[in-house]
């Protein structure tokens, strides 16, 4: 899961309803420290926050590389600027276990 702040709501109500037995990781992207929401995640649900002020610049395509990706065929979301967000899905479609029917990605907004 991969969310910039503008997307944070939709991707903590997300986590909230996931099983308890879910594991991954969640990357959010806020501007500020103070930006930071508390979310409810199972525990094997590793949350990064990722604090970053340039619209430009794509942490969250950082935080991907950075992903030990698992074995099998893993439910993505994916949301935020448009740019950013399509940089990520084309890495993302390289990665083994992809299959588009369990992805969402949603690239709704222009830096």
């Amino acid at each position: 899961m991969m969310a910039d702040v503008t997307a944070l709501p939709a991707a903590a109500a997300i986590l909230e309803k996931l099983p308890k037995t879910a594991v991954d990781a969640a990357y959010f992207q806020v501007p500020t420290v103070k930006d930071k929401l508390t979310v409810e995640a199972p525990h094997g649900i590793d949350v990064q926050w990722l604090i970053n002020d340039n619209r430009n610049k794509n942490v969250l395509l950082e935080g991907l590389e950075n992903l030990s990706w698992r074995d099998g065929n893993p439910a993505i979301f994916v949301a935020g600027e448009a740019n950013q967000t399509k940089a990520i899905k084309t890495q993302i479609k390289r990665k083994p276990g992809y299959m588009r029917k369990q992805a969402y990605f949603s690239g709704y907004w222009k830096a």
